[in-house]
Order: structure tokens, then C-alpha cells, then sequence
């Protein structure tokens, strides 16, 4: 997972990216988000082995935490990337 953020700081600094409107994005970004935290439920409930085994430490008052915390952070850096990018090749939404 950290290896891919070299790659993909090299490509936003050649390649400038055409992000849709900011509400637009970020609703897809949370429902691919909320998408992919029901699956791994979903696998715990059926299965009952987490997907991530770290996960299983966790209270489930903790797991909504880290799962809140994760979506803000990535929400984040999505509006990060959006920024950076306006910043760098001076375009807008």
C-alpha cells in the first residue's frame, strides 16, 4: 500500500487529473467507502472472521470510531489531491 504513493505523486506531478464537482466526489468517495465497510461486516457476520484481523480488538463502539476516522482521513486526502492538483496545474472544478 505505501509503495503505490511515490507512483502516484509522480503521476499527479505529470499528468494533471479532471476531478468532478467536489460534492459530486466526495458522495462517491463515501459510497464506495460505506460500500466496501458493509463487505467487511458482512464477512465477520457470515464468516465470523474479520477480514483484518486487527479489527476484532476493537469494541464495536471502537470500530465505529476507527471506521468514522478512516472516512474522514481519506475524505482528507481526497480534498488534498483536489488542491494540490488545482495547485500545481491551476484548474478548478
Amino acid at each position: 500500500h505505501t509503495f503505490v504513493f511515490p507512483i502516484l505523486l509522480g503521476e499527479f506531478l505529470v499528468q494533471p487529473h479532471v476531478y468532478p464537482k467536489t460534492q459530486h466526489g466526495l458522495a462517491a468517495l463515501g459510497a464506495v467507502g460505506l460500500s466496501y465497510l458493509s463487505w467487511v461486516v458482512w464477512v465477520y457476520v457470515s464468516v465470523g472472521v474479520w477480514v483484518y484481523p486487527l479489527l476484532g480488538l476493537f469494541s464495536a463502539g471502537g470500530l465505529v470510531g476507527l471506521f468514522l476516522f478512516n472516512m474522514c482521513v481519506v475524505t482528507l486526502l481526497y480534498l488534498l489531491g483536489e488542491r494540490l492538483n488545482c495547485g500545481v496545474w491551476g484548474k478548478g472544478n
